[in-house]
């Protein structure tokens, strides 16, 4: 099989162009949707923005807005390989199963997060506008982003930002997995399924406690990451979190191509 078979710049740069512009009211609207969900959670958090806590309190939300809706929008890719008039269509466009699949990966990992930053950028300027329109007061627009990440800064030993960054990734790639498992109710099936497995992981470190000296070990490794370089401790967290997500868009892209194979088969 040839690489143009499996990637095409020029192929795959239609198709993607394509699927914005058939997704560009639906983008608008969850543009729009964010815009006015932030500007309430903003306008709400400007009356206590010198209370660390409350402020806290409200990254902490705006954090969760963003990666739930995320995991929505990695699972509704089901409804492409799902319903059967769609999947007829899905299979009929003229491009790889790897350039549909990258399509995904590129929405996810960057479409959709810039879509949501865009939008808390707007409500952080309509938040204190709509702030001095109600109770009075000089309007104050603040540096972007300024006081909305207050809870990870700097000094934290996985650098500001990046953590979080891993996390809404993997989360997002397992919905996308999820999407390729079950057709039908994908995210509720996905969330019971990674709600399972960790009750599950959670049974077996207890069982592993009561038979397990874990104290010494527990000191012992606490010994060990005092001691070690913490620039170490960040490589090695980044690396876990990119092979693991690897792994999973590779169970994904898999996933993708049996599907595709099997429809054909009929």
């Amino acid at each position: 099989m040839g690489i143009n078979n499996i990637f095409d710049p020029a192929r795959f740069g239609k198709y993607y162009l394509k699927e914005l512009n058939e997704n560009k009211k639906s983008l608008l609207l969850q543009a729009v949707s964010f815009t006015l969900v932030l500007t309430i959670v903003l306008f709400i958090r400007e009356n206590t923005l010198l209370d660390s806590e409350k402020s806290k309190l409200a990254f902490s939300f705006i954090y969760l807005i963003f990666l739930m809706t995320g995991a929505k929008y990695s699972s509704a890719f089901s409804k492409q390989i799902g319903l059967r008039s769609n999947k007829v269509m899905y299979l009929m466009v003229p491009s790889s199963t790897f350039e549909k699949f990258l399509t995904q990966i590129i929405n996810i990992t960057i479409l959709f997060p810039s879509l949501f930053i865009a939008s808390l950028f707007i409500a952080q300027y309509l938040s204190p506008l709509f702030y001095s329109l109600f109770w009075g007061g000089e309007i104050i627009f603040r540096v972007p982003f300024e006081g909305i990440y207050p809870y990870y800064g700097e000094d934290n030993i996985y650098g500001s930002g990046t953590i979080l960054s891993f996390f809404y990734i993997s989360t997002a790639s397992l919905f996308l997995l999820g999407a390729t498992i079950w057709q039908k109710n994908s995210f509720l099936k996905t969330f019971i399924s990674l709600i399972g497995i960790h009750v599950l992981f959670t049974i077996c470190m207890s069982i592993f406690v009561v038979h397990t000296d874990l104290t010494s070990i527990i000191n012992m490794i606490s010994l060990n990451l005092l001691e070690a370089d913490t620039e170490k401790i960040k490589i090695f967290a980044k690396l876990s979190y990119t092979l693991f997500i690897l792994i999973i868009w590779i169970i994904s892209y898999l996933r993708l191509s049996e599907l595709e194979i099997n429809e054909t088969k009929w």
